[in-house]
């Protein structure tokens, strides 16, 4: 009986462990040093984690993660679905299921509900993270269905093969939690190497509850927050640009992704090292749409490492420096008439030769080209809540911008945006 009963105690060992832990992929864990730097490095003030088709093992590496976003200042919600009412620097982490085994379908309802809250402007930063490298053709093809819009961030990451992985995401910012109470240093107290460690030990005696417990930032995500340079064995890393300030000198280059092929991610020396194929990375591509029906255009902003960290990621591009690329802008206008005045259904004044200006700057710009669509009437609402004229074909995305003199009236705001006065800015 003995030995049966010591056979069943083993077998307990083994699989309680199995219980509580279990196996969460490695291809997920990896990211999650990453989305915590990606988000400080970005200067997120919130954020909001979304795990469609998530594995139930991976959840305990999840409330790590919001946990360490949390102790370095950035407050957390998971699969919130409801529009945030204060949206300054906010972040919205979405964490890719394994788009190679068919569960691809709440990930693609997630990003239709996303765009449904109008949770795609500029104010909100997208981090989507893949599981492989394999996902990039997945990726793209339901990117290309989505209706992004031209002022939308979206960085997508895809892990190299070699990339390292943490122990169930037990050791990510490990060094937020100050909580060993009963801790004492192994070795020799009175040698060289162990004393600075012995005298911060004994030195917990005087300090207070609080400074000896409570949670708070490393020193690396200190510099990656005030974007510093950091040290690492010894060699100065400055942080690429930062993750906020951008040098508007440098160019807006983007590929249509019919042109991008998955194998460009390798040998680019700009972001590699000597030693890069054995330490392993993350590749971060930036994801771009002229209009929402238009094409896909994607741009490699670096690669993260944990020996390297940010150092070699470019900080994508913000909505002030993009461009269209060449794309043609669609502008609708009112016809003119004989004597040079438009037709136009207001008793407003105009003037044909400073839209022409108008129309020139943003070519210039923009980098597009215009193509001009004539509309007899600026056009007004009906009874039935349709409008006609050029103001329909602007609610009906017929035309990208509309140039002619317009009253901004309550009614019109309820349908559609204006910019500011440009006759009293020129």
């Amino acid at each position: 009986m003995i030995p049966g009963m010591c056979i069943i105690t083993l077998y307990a060992l083994f699989l309680i462990p199995g219980l509580i832990y279990g196996e969460c992929p490695a291809s997920m864990q990896a990211t999650l040093p990453f989305m915590l730097e990606y988000a400080i490095w970005r200067g997120w003030h919130q954020a909001i984690v979304y795990t469609p088709h998530l594995e139930q093992d991976c959840k305990g590496s999840v409330t790590r993660l919001v946990k360490c976003l949390n102790l370095n200042g950035i407050a957390v919600s998971e699969n919130s679905l409801s529009s945030p009412r204060i949206v300054t620097k906010l972040g919205i982490i979405i964490i890719c299921p394994d788009l190679r085994r068919s569960t691809s379908e709440k990930f693609v309802k997630l990003i239709d509900k996303l765009q449904d809250l109008q949770m795609n402007t500029a104010s909100y930063d997208w981090l989507l993270t893949a599981r492989f490298d394999e996902d990039f053709k997945y990726i793209n093809s339901i990117l290309n269905a989505t209706s992004i819009r031209f002022d939308q961030n979206i960085a997508v990451t895809y892990p190299s093969r070699n990339v390292k992985s943490f122990s169930l995401g037990r050791e990510l910012c490990d060094g937020n939690f100050l909580y060993k109470r009963n801790y004492v240093p192994s070795g020799d107290p009175f040698s060289i190497q162990n004393r600075s460690r012995y005298c911060s030990y004994c030195g917990n005696g005087v300090k207070t509850f609080y400074d000896r417990f409570y949670y708070r930032t490393s020193e690396r995500f200190k510099h990656l927050s005030n974007n510093r340079t950091y040290k690492h064995f010894g060699i100065v890393m400055p942080l690429y640009n930062s993750g906020l300030y951008y040098n508007y000198s440098r160019d807006f280059n983007m590929t249509d992704i019919m042109k991008f092929s998955v194998n460009r991610f390798k040998p680019l020396k700009k972001f590699v090292n000597e030693n890069y194929e054995q330490q392993g990375g993350i590749y971060i591509l930036q994801y771009f749409k002229v209009r929402s029906n238009s094409t896909l255009y994607v741009s490699l902003l670096g690669i993260w490492s944990q020996e390297e960290s940010m150092s070699k990621v470019e900080i994508p591009y913000p909505v002030e420096a993009r461009s269209f690329l060449g794309e043609e802008l669609i502008v609708g206008r009112c016809n003119s008439s004989f004597d040079g005045t438009t037709s136009v259904d207001e008793d407003v004044p105009t003037s044909p030769a400073l839209l022409d200006d108008v129309l020139y700057f943003l070519t210039m710009r923009l980098n597009t080209t215009p193509s001009l669509r004539y509309y007899n009437k600026l056009g007004f609402r009906t009874y039935e809540g349709s409008w006609t004229g050029l103001l329909g074909a602007l609610i009906g995305n017929s035309v990208d911008v509309a140039l002619e003199p317009v009253t901004a009236h309550s009614p019109r705001h309820q349908d559609m945006d204006f910019i500011f006065p440009v006759a009293e800015t020129m």
